[in-house]
């Protein structure tokens, strides 16, 4: 019995990052907003059931969900997730007319400093704070533009740093 054990800690021990490939590829299946990383350093996402792509991403000290909208012109922040990552909406300047597929919306211009999405950290991104309620806040152009390239094959969304 301890032999056993023995071998199985140390074929575990020899197959230590093979395994945490497969434990990232299954949280990705499993998981759809979470971004799994790649040996190359691009993360890839999976396509949500009513096939959008949401990706789970720290800005900040705080995660946020935001839908990637290539059709969005800028990173657009809720009203509430603004707030929890230290924008205070009321303090804001709402200058920006926007046109959205709901109509047009006022927004705040705003920098985050910090947005990381898996492995790629992006800095100084340009956004806006809707001054509307919104579902969930957009990762636009603004952000993409900023990364290597963007891709979307067989239901997976694949970001290059």
């Amino acid at each position: 019995m301890w032999l056993a054990l023995a071998a199985v800690l140390a074929i575990g021990y020899s197959y230590r990052f093979e395994l945490t490939d497969v434990v990232d590829r299954l949280r990705g299946e499993i998981v759809p907003y979470a971004a799994v990383t790649t040996e190359d350093g691009a993360v890839r996402v999976r396509a949500h059931r009513d096939g959008h792509f949401y990706v789970d991403s720290r800005v900040g000290d705080r995660t946020v969900r935001f839908l990637v909208d290539t059709g969005a012109t800028s990173v657009a922040l809720s009203p509430a997730d603004a707030r929890r990552i230290g924008f205070d909406p009321a303090r804001l300047n709402f200058s920006r007319r926007l046109q959205t597929a709901g109509g047009t919306v006022r927004g705040a211009p705003v920098v985050i400093r910090s947005l990381e999405i898996g492995s790629i950290r992006l800095r100084n991104v340009r956004a806006v704070v809707n001054e509307q309620a919104m579902p969930h806040s957009l990762l636009g152009i603004s952000a993409l533009d900023r990364l290597g390239g963007y891709e979307v094959r067989d239901g997976t969304l694949t970001l290059r740093p």
